[in-house]
């Protein structure tokens, strides 16, 4: 079991509304897999009003949800965290039985066209790996 947990920052709600949050980059590792293609979907614990977006799991802040990207080749493909699309990863060469997916992660409106209040957040998914 992998576990990313990137830290988003913290935001004043004028922020989160002008869309001037922080890109905030991490990586997933992947050992000693040797496959060639990798297709990789998400999917949120708890879907926010707009289901491309990680939801919140806990905490006193509303009206936010987190987009995800994947930053491979040089593009950004945001991952829909209703599971609803996937990015495919190809790879010819291992270098030294390790292989890192980049990704991005970024605090966002959630669509929900409410109240955007402050406080803590939390939101939490699970990244699928189908190896072939």
């Amino acid at each position: 079991k992998l576990a990313a947990s990137p830290n988003l920052g913290d935001y004043y709600v004028s922020q989160v509304k002008q869309e001037i949050t922080q890109v905030v980059p991490f990586t997933i590792r992947g050992d000693y897999c040797y496959a060639s293609k990798i297709t990789v979907k998400l999917k949120a614990t708890t879907e926010a009003p707009n289901k491309k977006l990680i939801g919140k799991s806990s905490g006193s802040a509303t009206g936010v949800g987190v987009k995800v990207y994947s930053t491979a080749n040089n593009s950004e493909v945001q991952l829909n965290a209703d599971n609803s699309n996937e990015i495919i990863f190809n790879y010819a060469n291992w270098s030294n039985n390790l292989l890192y997916f980049p990704f991005t992660a970024q605090l966002v409106k959630d669509g929900s066209n409410g109240t955007i209040s402050p406080g803590d957040f939390t939101g939490n998914a699970t990244f699928s790996f189908s190896y072939e």
